[in-house]
């Protein structure tokens, strides 16, 4: 029996969003089913900082730009000097950076995650760039058709794989709904309305905002809007400070003058990002995500499995998620059709159940890690040139739980 397949994760974002944040626990579950992997990061971001308490190998990385020459003459030197068989990159700058780094280095292949809607790339740089990629994957099938005709990448090469979410995790505990309502000092029998997001405004945060003032008089009387997230971080310093998106200021600046002009403090509540996403996702009634464009929202797989109505925005690959009876969709950037959404909800209780009940079945069928890592795996081993079945899930006492190797 051979070693199983070594892969290096690049991952240079300082950012600490819904991308960063499902890759930090993609690579911490991978790391607890025995795959030997490294991760080549920023050592002082919030995502290095999360994998280095988490005891996963880094190299570390000097910027998060595409063209840092450091990065990628530094990467190559790992994969010469370490014998990594795959390079896993989770961003677009990240995949340029590793098609020139591995630029000549044999038997080492490249998969690419997307996990952010963009532009076409059907330029002639690009396609040189994306004929050194071997496989791209994304979580939704809406955006691999996208990108079949965007990209300049062999259908073959394009796979699908869902987010894995620890089904288990997400349960409703009505004494820490209480309690984070108090703390937030919520009435008995109000309608707690929230989005949890980076403060952006993609995020559709301003139009969220404003449906609050379109809602007929007996509801404003009964919802609170939740806008629980964090400015977007565009660098952080040697001391720990952070400077943030201009745009994300601007928005945050907005919401601050938006509330005090309306006199919505007791209304829309501002709140910190809380680590506690499953208790706060539980103190919500309703769910909304009124991005303009969100490829595939993990909190939203975790509203639906919390079993919340859901809300978005009919684009991306949202709508993939609300399918069927499991949420409702708006337009874009409408907020009216926001407010309607939420009079609809608040209107239908027995409608919204069934979305909630629809929603978490639909999540334990798709995204469960059960079914999520066996075919990463089966994605490495294809890529590595290794026949499918020569992998096998081993379970015997002298090895890890769910390792895969190469017999």
């Amino acid at each position: 029996m051979r070693n199983p397949v070594k892969v290096l994760h690049v991952i240079r974002s300082e950012s600490w969003g819904g991308l960063e944040l499902y890759v930090a626990t993609l690579l911490k579950k991978l790391k607890d089913e025995g795959a030997p992997i490294a991760v080549y990061c920023l050592p002082n971001s919030i995502l290095g900082e999360n994998l280095k308490n988490a005891n996963i190998r880094i190299f570390q990385a000097k910027s998060g730009h595409k063209y840092n020459f450091h990065d990628i003459r530094a990467i190559r030197k790992v994969l010469l000097q370490e014998g990594y068989s795959i390079v896993h990159s989770h961003t677009n700058a990240d995949a340029l950076s590793c098609c020139l780094a591995m630029a000549g280095v044999s038997g080492c292949r490249h998969i690419f995650g997307l996990y952010l809607t963009t532009r076409p790339k059907r330029d002639l740089f690009h396609r040189l760039i994306y004929r050194n990629i071997d496989y791209l994957h994304s979580t939704s099938a809406i955006i691999n058709d996208q990108v079949r005709l965007n990209y300049p990448i062999g259908h073959d090469k394009i796979r699908l794989l869902r987010y894995g979410r620890a089904i288990h995790e997400y349960q409703n505990d009505l004494l820490k709904r209480k309690l984070i309502r108090t703390k937030w000092s919520v009435p008995e029998g109000k309608i707690v309305v929230g989005t949890i997001c980076r403060i952006d405004p993609s995020k559709g945060i301003q139009e969220f905002a404003e449906s609050y003032l379109l809602l007929p008089k007996r509801l404003k009387e009964k919802v609170i809007f939740w806008i629980v997230g964090e400015k977007t971080i565009l660098h952080s310093n040697a001391n720990g400070g952070k400077a943030y998106e201009q745009n994300s200021e601007n928005i945050y600046e907005w919401l601050i003058g938006f509330i005090a002009k309306n006199n919505l403090y007791k209304n829309i509540r501002l709140i910190p990002y809380q680590e506690d996403l499953v208790g706060y996702l539980g103190a919500l009634d309703v769910f909304v995500q009124a991005s303009w464009n969100e490829m595939y929202s993990l909190v939203v797989l975790e509203a639906l499995l919390m079993q919340l109505p859901v809300i978005g925005t009919n684009a991306g690959g949202t709508p993939e998620q609300l399918a069927d009876g499991r949420g409702l969709l708006v337009t874009p950037r409408s907020s009216e059709e926001l407010a309607n959404a939420i009079e609809f909800i608040a209107d239908h209780q027995l409608d919204a159940i069934e979305m909630g009940s629809k929603g978490r079945s639909w999540v334990l069928q798709e995204h469960d890690w059960k079914g999520v890592l066996p075919i990463l795996f089966a994605l490495y081993g294809e890529a590595a040139k290794y026949p499918a079945t020569a992998y096998k899930f081993i379970s015997d006492r002298q090895s890890v739980p769910g390792r895969l190797v190469e017999q």
